[in-house]
């Protein structure tokens, strides 16, 4: 009653979450909210934490399997920590903010003896092949709306590869 918000603690598991689904009826929601009469109760502000095991969760087009963050939701936001992803056969952690129209993150990347054809044809959309072996590490942050996110880039890599070829695209 304090802050006038309605406060959750959640547990939430599922066999697939697709953020851009997610993410469009939450605009389609608030676009008709503020277009229609409001009728009924008016719900206060959201909240709280959420917690999210998903066998795989899709955002930006990649495919996160399996997915486990914990998220505190507040009316500026979501501030979330990722504490376990594998995306492209890459193992990922670490911070995902989407906070008042922008989007921050600070991740640690990390793969060990990985191989190299099924993130290669991941991360490319199956537009290249390599094949061999690999380790991977590294760091990668940035901060700023999402037309301007990319221009923030930064982190650290770490890569080493035997054994590889590049193959021919079909």
């Amino acid at each position: 009653a304090e802050s006038k918000a309605l406060r959750l603690d959640m547990n939430v598991a599922a066999d697939r979450v697709v953020w851009e689904e997610i993410s469009d009826i939450a605009d389609r929601e608030a676009n008709r909210g503020k277009k229609e009469k409001k009728t009924g109760i008016p719900l206060p502000p959201l909240e709280g934490t959420v917690r999210l095991k998903a066998d795989n969760l899709t955002f930006a087009g990649y495919r996160w399997s399996p997915f486990q963050a914990t998220a505190s939701v507040s009316p500026n936001g979501i501030k979330s920590q990722i504490e376990r992803g594998d995306v492209c056969g890459v193992g990922t952690v670490g911070r995902l903010d989407f906070t008042e129209g922008e989007i921050g993150f600070d991740l640690s990347l990390s793969v060990t003896d990985g191989q190299l054809e099924p993130t290669s044809l991941c991360l490319t959309k199956n537009g290249q092949a390599l094949t061999g072996t690999y380790s991977f590490k590294g760091q990668l942050a940035g901060h700023g709306t999402l037309e301007k996110v990319l221009q923030t880039l930064r982190g650290k890599f770490q890569f080493s590869a035997r054994d590889g070829q590049f193959q021919p695209s079909p």
